[in-house]
């Protein structure tokens, strides 16, 4: 059986049983400020995306049924330390001040510092001192690190597409990006922009954060996320946005 198939069947035979069943559920954390590839969000509801596809994978691998809670970005680190939520997925221990228990990784993704074309092109990040570069609120960059942001200016977007979509349009010059949604933006858009190669910072590999007071043991879901990784399912998944 698909592990769509074992999803929708842990659905139905949830939404058949007694209210109880509520106590079968993993509740996955979302923060509102993603977008596309990552989540497609409408009002409250996780309508699709990379971060829905793996926690429906992981649900379906544990036997749970997954729920998503949308929360601002401020709010997850509080609501992973109380369990309100079980998981946060797509996910460091360097972005998190929370102490939580970790997945392998999942996937790798980059960041990409673009630069127009208009611009001479940067091959150290020391040189973007005293420039704009496009950045996202809230966001926790160790590559530039504190002593170069602190003499560049900082121009932060609320989310990652607000930050390329100004870039794009010529706001900035500079901006930090990830490689997965700018190019993500520009297939889905059909967007161009003349930029030099991007000068890329190191990968990053993101996980899924699993709360000391989960109310599912942690090693089941470290051992499902292992799984999937093992038998590329989640390669797969990936596979959709690019």
């Amino acid at each position: 059986m698909s592990l769509h198939r074992n999803l929708r069947a842990l659905l139905l035979s949830c939404a058949l049983a007694s209210p109880a069943c509520a106590a079968d559920r993993i509740v996955f954390a979302v923060t509102a400020e993603n977008h596309l590839p990552i989540a497609e969000i409408q009002g409250d509801t996780l309508k699709s995306g990379l971060l829905k596809d793996i926690g429906d994978a992981l649900a379906a691998r544990i036997g749970r049924t997954p729920e998503y809670r949308v929360l601002p970005s401020k709010r997850l680190d509080a609501a992973l330390t109380t369990g309100e939520v079980d998981v946060a997925c797509n996910q460091t221990p360097e972005w998190r001040s929370a102490v939580l228990i970790w997945t392998v990784p999942l996937f790798q993704d980059r960041g990409w510092l673009v630069v127009r074309n208009s611009q001479p092109p940067v091959r150290r990040m020391e040189e973007l001192a005293g420039k704009r570069v496009g950045m996202v609120q809230g966001y926790v960059y160790v590559d530039p690190p504190p002593e170069v942001q602190a003499r560049l200016e900082r121009d932060d977007a609320p989310s990652m597409r607000a930050n390329i979509e100004k870039f794009l349009r010529g706001y900035n010059d500079y901006a930090l990006v990830n490689e997965l949604s700018f190019r993500y933006y520009l297939k889905q858009s059909g967007s161009s922009v003349a930029i030099h190669p991007p000068l890329m910072q190191p990968v990053f590999e993101p996980a899924c954060g699993i709360s000391p007071r989960s109310r599912i043991n942690a090693a089941k879901i470290q051992r499902a996320a292992a799984d999937l990784v093992r038998e590329h399912a989640i390669a797969r998944l990936l596979d959709r946005y690019r």
